[in-house]
């Protein structure tokens, strides 16, 4: 007997608002770079756990027999219920200094962490390497205070939260024992993952020398060479 084609489409809608959190979840966590994540296996692992969520709880409310209005709102009361369901928790345990859920939170929290170590782990290299580059001749001492206002202002929907966390990084760089050049590096590792690689690369191009350290002396005074002073060369 062939599937009704309206039960079809509303565990279709269901496990896609299911996918739709999922992604967005791990999108607003990798706001410097969101494409990467189409080529990461634990992405795509994260958004379909979270549609089959969705498809199972619709299931669970067929085969109770529980009535949420027409296909249509009870496929989304099932996504989003799902959704509801797969992040609660019964009771809050205290593990070492963290706060962590007695319940499918507990589950969606691993699999986060799963997600990130693997997601984080390929965006490293890549992260360390651009961020070399963009930040190669900024001075922290010139740009930690512009380049930050500088990209937040560019930022329009940041938020104040964002920003609170960016000056704390900031900070945080600031009071570390580094040398300038290394604080430099850090502080565009932070902006990075605030801003994303484009953002950065343009606010460091629009304050340009105004964040650049000062050329070595060598390069301003070269050495004067023997044909210069009249000397004939060996």
């Amino acid at each position: 007997m062939s599937a009704d084609p309206t039960v079809l489409q509303e565990y279709a809608l269901a496990a896609g608002l299911g996918v739709a959190v999922g992604a967005a979840e791990l999108v607003s966590r990798y706001r410097d770079s969101p494409r990467r994540l189409l080529g990461r296996i634990a992405f795509y692992l994260y958004v379909l756990g979270n549609g089959g969520a969705a498809a199972l709880t619709l299931l669970t409310l067929h085969a109770l027999h529980i009535s949420a209005g027409n296909g249509t709102s009870q496929a989304i009361v099932a996504g989003l219920g799902g959704m509801a369901i797969l992040r609660s928790a019964f009771a809050t345990v205290k593990v070492g200094d963290r706060d962590l859920p007695a319940g499918f939170g507990l589950v969606v929290l691993g699999l986060l962490g799963a997600v990130d170590r693997v997601i984080d782990r390929n965006q490293a290299t890549g992260r360390s390497a651009k961020v070399g580059e963009i930040m190669r001749d900024v001075s922290f001492t010139k740009a930690y205070e512009a380049l930050p206002a500088h990209c937040i202002l560019l930022m329009a929907n940041a938020s104040d939260e964002d920003a609170k966390n960016l000056a704390d990084g900031v900070a945080d760089i600031a009071a570390s024992g580094y040398v300038d050049q290394i604080k430099a590096y850090n502080l565009g590792v932070v902006l990075l993952r605030f801003a994303g690689q484009e953002v950065l690369q343009n606010a460091v191009n629009t304050l340009g020398a105004n964040i650049k350290a000062n050329p070595p002396p060598a390069a301003d005074n070269p050495a004067p060479r023997a044909a210069d002073q009249g000397v004939a060369p060996p």
